[in-house]
């Protein structure tokens, strides 16, 4: 029986997020924290609308399992780069 070949690793999202928004989540002292990705509509300049994809960050509180407040928001590449 013939090896099968792995799977290439294929990107599909990359988010960027600011390491101080992160850091805000992390003092808060979370179990976890949890990445939820949405699709909004927005307006292109062309004045097309568009299905945009956004991710928010936000971090879950050890003894009461909600979520905490100050969500934040990742950058989708593009318009985001790693290198700003």
């Amino acid at each position: 029986m013939a090896k099968k070949k792995a799977t290439e690793k294929v990107k599909a999202f990359q988010f960027v997020f600011e390491p101080q928004g992160l850091q805000r989540l992390l003092d808060m002292g979370p179990k976890k924290v949890l990445f939820t990705v949405s699709i909004e509509s927005v307006e292109t300049k062309e004045g097309k609308m568009v299905g945009a994809l956004r991710i928010d960050a936000s971090a879950i509180k050890p003894k009461s399992k909600k979520l905490g407040d100050g969500d934040v928001p990742g950058c989708p590449i593009p318009p985001c780069t790693t290198q700003d």
